[in-house]
């Protein structure tokens, strides 16, 4: 008697797993999202229903049929009188979905979890002491910054959504935590929003990775209160335009702080400093290879005819033009402050009297196209070719002093790293990272795509960006990849640091993407 009753039991308790499985495979997002799952991870911080969505459909467009379908209310399921996410622990796309989910309903996580012995998706904040019954059987409730009064002696605040349970206590007289020494401070008294704060500016020295925090190599930066509120949730994009119909080849930021993006498509396109809103188009008969700030109110672009245009930005004017080439002007540089140099697909890199655009000399060194100059710490000129070469020259005569062959495939960007090491990319997917002493190469890494462009950022870390439109950032300490993101379908270009910290990004389709500086630090 007892076998049956046993025999019973197991046949009652498999027929109820069953069942949750049934449940599970019809729901909708569990066939739209398996495409979608790898690009969870950079929308992992999103806040509410519409940033979640705005963050994966972003990234990915076709994405959007999954994160609307995990917000559908017929995707819940109802147990007694609530509605639940089911979910199934064992499966890694069940937990990101079960977390992406909570995020939009306002909590800090979720965790697919056996309630009542049925899988569902549990959401929790984790930045509050919960109450007895505070798990998604309550109704969720935004998360609302404590307004601290004018005599508070300290503003509690937390760290990024990436070490959600960790938390920093700031006072108007010290910084409560080891890992963050302070250097100097001053207190005011500023509002948020309407909420009044204790706003507290200091400087920090420090190694974390925390991601609000912009500091690795001995990098000092100030930062505040507010500047840690505005990164506790943010959107990894702040904005994306289509305006350009073909390749971004070039981006600058003026002093005065607007962007200028350069297209092969005749366009310049000025964009706004605060607003990032298309402010002006100038056009021409040609596209644009390249940028460069000569002055206050002018900077020049070479086209793809091989002419370089000087522009006023007083008027947005063409003040002057030279033809400079016979093919597309490639790269333009300042050079010892009474130089400019420019390279182009006519393998050829020509000094220019920077204010009588009198032409000085022609260097010939390159075999193919002249992707890039650069100046180094001693004040010698470096280019890089599609003939896979760096060629070093003298900063006086220009007389080449080396060339450097261990590229296999066409380098097209260079950077200086912050200790003043060269690192240099080519499209067989090399980085390589160059001691500027002797010029033997310190490090090597490869990619599974070539590597077109890179970023120095002023933590310190690295961008790279990919021909598959992937961009990824490197720790300049060990070379681990910190991570990676982008709209992995078209080139991504170059890059152009914005003067509060975001970073544009141009891609080869005409796209321009500007990066919330939170989403680097």
């Amino acid at each position: 008697m007892k076998l049956i009753d046993s025999l019973i039991l197991l046949f009652l308790v498999f027929n109820k797993i069953e069942q949750y499985q049934s449940i599970i495979q019809t729901k909708h997002w569990l066939v739209s999202c398996l495409s979608c799952s790898t690009h969870f991870k950079f929308c992992l911080n999103c806040y509410g229903v519409s940033q979640c969505t705005e963050c994966l459909t972003s990234i990915r467009p076709d994405c959007s049929f999954c994160i609307n379908e995990i917000y559908q209310d017929d995707t819940l399921e109802t147990i007694g009188d609530k509605k639940y996410l089911i979910c199934d622990k064992s499966s890694g796309l069940h937990e990101k979905i079960c977390h992406l989910y909570c995020r939009g309903m306002y909590f800090e996580t979720g965790m697919c979890q056996r309630f009542k012995n049925k899988p569902v998706c549990r959401c929790k904040n984790l930045n509050i002491k919960p109450n007895k019954t505070t798990t998604s059987e309550t109704k969720p409730t935004k998360i609302k910054p404590q307004a601290s009064t004018s005599s508070a002696k300290s503003t509690e605040i937390l760290t990024a959504k990436s070490v959600p349970s960790r938390k920093t206590t700031i006072t108007t007289k010290k910084l409560a935590t080891k890992t963050l020494p302070t250097t100097t401070r001053s207190s005011s008294k500023t509002t948020t929003k309407g909420v009044p704060i204790t706003s507290v500016s200091f400087n920090l020295t420090t190694t974390t990775n925390h991601s609000f925090i912009v500091s690795s190599l001995n990098t000092t930066r100030s930062l505040t209160i507010t500047t840690f509120l505005k990164c506790k949730n943010y959107n990894q994009i702040v904005k994306s335009f289509n305006d350009q119909k073909k390749e971004i080849n070039s981006l600058i930021v003026l002093t005065t702080g607007e962007l200028i993006t350069a297209s092969a498509d005749n366009s310049l396109n000025v964009w706004d400093k605060s607003s990032y809103n298309l402010k002006r188009k100038l056009s021409y008969t040609y596209g644009f290879w390249s940028l460069l700030q000569l002055s206050n109110n002018t900077f020049a672009s070479g086209s793809i005819s091989g002419e370089i245009l000087i522009w006023n930005t007083s008027n947005w004017d063409v003040q002057y033009k030279f033809v400079a080439h016979s093919a597309g002007v490639e790269f333009l540089i300042k050079f010892n402050k009474k130089y400019l140099i420019s390279s182009s697909q006519d393998k050829l890199i020509k000094i220019w009297d920077s204010v009588s655009y009198k032409l000085i000399k022609t260097l010939k060194k390159h075999l193919d196209h002249v992707n890039y100059l650069l100046e180094l710490k001693d004040g010698n000129l470096a280019s890089c070719s599609d003939d896979k070469t760096i060629v070093l020259w003298n900063k006086t005569d220009f007389s080449a002093i080396r060339t450097l062959t261990e590229h296999s495939g066409k380098v097209d960007s260079m950077a200086l790293l912050k200790n003043d090491d060269l690192v240099s990319c080519d499209r067989d997917g090399n980085i390589l990272i160059w001691d500027t002493l002797s010029f033997s190469i310190k490090k090597s890494i490869q990619v599974d795509s070539g590597v077109y462009s890179l970023l120095v950022l002023p933590n310190g870390n690295l961008i790279s960006g990919l021909w598959d439109g992937t961009n990824k950032i490197w720790n300049p300490i060990d070379w681990s990849l910190i991570k990676s993101f982008g709209n992995q379908t078209r080139l991504s270009q170059r890059f152009a640091l914005l003067p509060n910290g975001d970073v544009a990004n141009g891609y080869n389709n005409g796209k321009l993407i500007i990066w919330n500086k939170c989403f680097f630090e």
